[in-house]
C-alpha cells in the first residue's frame, strides 16, 4: 500500500521566515526532530535552505548530510519517513523544532525508535537516569496499526486483520 497523503498543504516558506533564521558560517542550522504525540526527542540533524524548503514543499522531512555533503530525504532508502506537523524555532532562531510523525521504522540509523538510548552519568542527588514512561498504550498500537496498514509485513497478523 502507499503512504496516505498528507492533508496538509505545504508550500515554499515565506521570505521573511527564511532571512529570520541564523545559520552558522557552512549555512546550517542544527534541527531537533520531536515526536508529534509524546513530545520524545528522536534525533538532532542538520538543515540548510535547500532542505527546509525541500521539507516545507513536501511535508517529509528533509536534512543536510554533512557527511555525504548532500540533500538527505529522511527514509528515502530505509522507509523510515518523517512526517512533518510542526516547525517552531528557538528564541535566537539558531536552532528549528520539527514535530514529526515518525513512519516505516525507528528515527535512529540504528533501527532505534529515538538517538537517545543511551544515558550517562547523574551526578548524586541529580535525579534519575531512567527513561520517562513509554507513550500511551493506545497511542502507540495506533501507530503501528496505520503503519502496517502503509506498510503491509509479510506474516503480519496486523495485516491479516487489516
Amino acid at each position: 500500500m502507499e503512504r496516505e497523503p498528507l492533508q496538509a498543504s505545504f508550500q515554499a516558506p515565506d521570505p521573511a521566515f527564511m532571512a529570520s533564521l541564523r545559520f552558522n558560517e557552512a549555512g546550517l542550522i542544527p534541527a531537533v526532530a520531536q515526536d508529534w504525540l509524546d513530545g520524545a526527542v528522536l534525533m538532532v540533524a542538520w538543515m540548510n535552505r535547500e532542505s527546509i524548503e525541500a521539507t516545507l514543499a513536501s511535508g517529509e522531512v528533509h536534512y543536510w548530510s554533512r557527511s555525504r555533503q548532500e540533500l538527505w530525504h529522511k527514509g528515502a532508502t530505509s522507509g523510515a519517513i518523517q512526517r512533518l506537523r510542526g516547525l517552531r524555532y528557538d528564541c535566537d532562531a539558531d536552532v528549528l523544532l520539527l514535530t514529526i510523525e515518525q513512519l516505516g521504522g525507528g528515527a535512529c540509523h540504528t533501527g532505534a525508535p529515538s538517538c537517545f538510548y543511551d544515558a550517562g552519568p547523574v551526578p548524586s542527588g541529580g535525579g534519575s537516569d531512567a527513561l520517562p514512561p513509554p507513550a500511551d498504550v493506545c497511542t502507540e498500537l495506533m501507530r503501528v496499526i496505520e503503519d502496517r496498514r502503509d506498510r503491509p509485513e509479510p506474516g503480519s497478523y496486523t495485516n491479516k486483520l487489516l
